[in-house]
């Protein structure tokens, strides 16, 4: 796993594709839809490829935020799972949520095209990006609590280990601009690893 440094912080420069916890216990592998409902209505934290296909781990792997709601943790020779605080502090650095085009891949990305229904793709357009920090920022895509994948190519979704207070974890997104959210752990998103 390679990082950079970026500001004051040091950042993995692809996704996550840890599957074990750091005591070494694996996270449980969801193989199709089916498995993949049933973690979430379990808590059971779990991962799976997008779209359940292998061939896709080059985008990293998707995580239901049980995966991060727990004290288990994951991690890598000195590095862990980036929080709410650590990603303020990159928003910071690359001079607001409106800058978040900085921090994607040099390619991968496309403007998707649809037709009226929002919903049938007319067409792709190749998106070209800078990759100004080198954080290589992959538009991986995610997949919901029912296991329907959405906008691999379009946008890229992060855990953090914070959660709300409320149930739910709070996590980035990368997309037109570089948000916050608090969302549903039965979700499946990409993580991020930073020096700790």
């Amino acid at each position: 796993m390679k990082f950079i440094e970026i500001g004051n912080q040091k950042w993995s420069t692809q996704n996550s594709i840890i599957k074990s916890f750091s005591n070494g216990e694996k996270i449980h592998y969801c193989e199709n839809k089916e498995d993949w409902i049933n973690s979430g209505n379990n808590k059971i934290p779990s991962w799976c490829y997008y779209n359940f296909n292998e061939e896709n781990e080059k985008y990293g792997i998707l995580y239901n935020g049980f995966v991060f709601m727990n004290n288990l943790n994951i991690s890598h020779d000195g590095y862990r799972i980036a929080d709410f605080v650590d990603y303020n502090e990159l928003n910071d650095f690359i001079g607001g949520k409106t800058n978040v085009d900085d921090l994607k891949s040099s390619d991968g990305w496309e403007e998707i095209e649809t037709d009226d229904d929002g919903v049938t793709v007319i067409k792709t357009i190749p998106l070209k990006y800078d990759d100004k920090y080198g954080f290589n920022c992959l538009p991986s895509g995610w997949v919901d609590k029912n296991g329907e994948f959405y906008q691999l190519g379009s946008i890229s979704k992060f855990w953090t280990c914070t959660d709300d207070d409320l149930g739910k974890l709070w996590a980035r997104i990368v997309g037109f601009r570089f948000a916050s959210v608090p969302v549903d752990p039965k979700n499946g998103y990409s993580a991020r690893l930073i020096q700790d």
